[in-house]
């Protein structure tokens, strides 16, 4: 294998942080590597652009189970092909469960177009909705993160499978949590948010919301219904100032910043360690595990 495009959506920096440190690992191994964003498509790809290419990898957040609305679409521009590798890597801030079977329904609509799934496994990344996770545990997860990349790259070289089935019992609990976030969930958090008296009418929401769902008219934001609930206009505001009327509860009290986080030398990665009881008990072995 010597040409991979990774096609990414990162709503907040947590997906765009594993995709880098996966090109890099792939890159070491003499891989070529291409990042490239999914929300910069919305006409049919170019059959041209996976000429040369040998596998595809998809990069994406999982949102209630499923796959971002915007990462469904971007899989329905990607071209016919004969047949070609695919891998999904995901991001999630739990460790297993259902997130595991988001690709699910995925993978087969890909395999119609002739895209075979030879690899997918989920990194478990921080929280950045309804419960903040400790920042020593968002630089440990992010740290650990760095020896996933280092495995991913080493099994998708070597050939290695790693394909999920999930039974009908996870994959209708997938479908049901899914449907409910994005069907009614989602809309209806794009439509409650709203800016306050700080903010300073720069834009930069609207500008860089990955679904155009918010238009400027003239010194405010103005939020429309086709929202993923990503929070990236919620955190990347300099001013703090947008928040949601009704359903504030899913915006993380102090925001979420992965880079102030890794750049933060007090910030010491052990939030978790063999002696860890209760919810956070899996997330040492996680870290711990280079291949879980």
């Amino acid at each position: 294998m010597k040409h991979i495009i990774l096609y990414y959506f990162s709503g907040t920096g947590n997906t765009a942080y594993v995709c880098n440190l996966l090109k890099g690992a792939l890159e070491k191994r003499s891989v070529k590597a291409d990042l490239v964003k999914m929300e910069e498509f919305h006409e049919p790809i170019d059959p041209a652009a996976l000429k040369g290419v040998d596998a595809v990898c998809l990069c994406y957040p999982v949102y209630a189970f499923r796959p971002a609305a915007l990462v469904l679409r971007f899989a329905g521009l990607l071209p016919a092909v004969q047949t070609m590798p695919m891998f999904h890597i995901k991001t999630a801030g739990g460790v297993r469960g259902l997130t595991e079977y988001a690709s699910t329904s995925l993978s087969r609509a890909l395999a119609k177009k002739g895209y075979r799934t030879e690899y997918d496994r989920t990194v478990t990344m921080g929280s950045n909705w309804y419960y903040a996770y400790d920042d020593r545990l968002v630089k440990q997860l992010a740290l650990a993160a760095e020896e996933k990349a280092e495995q991913i790259a080493e099994d998708i070289i070597s050939g290695k499978k790693r394909i999920l089935k999930p039974n009908f019992i996870q994959t209708f609990f997938s479908w049901l949590a899914s449907f409910g976030e994005h069907h009614m969930g989602a809309k209806q958090f794009g439509k409650s948010l709203s800016a306050d008296e700080n903010c300073n009418a720069c834009g930069l929401c609207a500008k860089n919301c990955p679904q155009k769902n918010i238009r400027m008219d003239g010194a405010r934001p103005v939020f429309g219904s086709d929202c993923l609930w990503c929070m990236r206009c919620i955190y990347a505001c300099p001013k703090k100032a947008i928040y949601s009327r009704g359903m504030q509860f899913a915006i993380l009290k102090n925001g979420y910043d992965l880079k102030h986080v890794l750049a933060d030398d007090s910030i010491t990665p052990d939030f978790v360690g063999a002696n860890t009881r209760g919810v956070f008990k899996s997330f040492h072995q996680y870290c711990i595990d280079r291949d879980a």
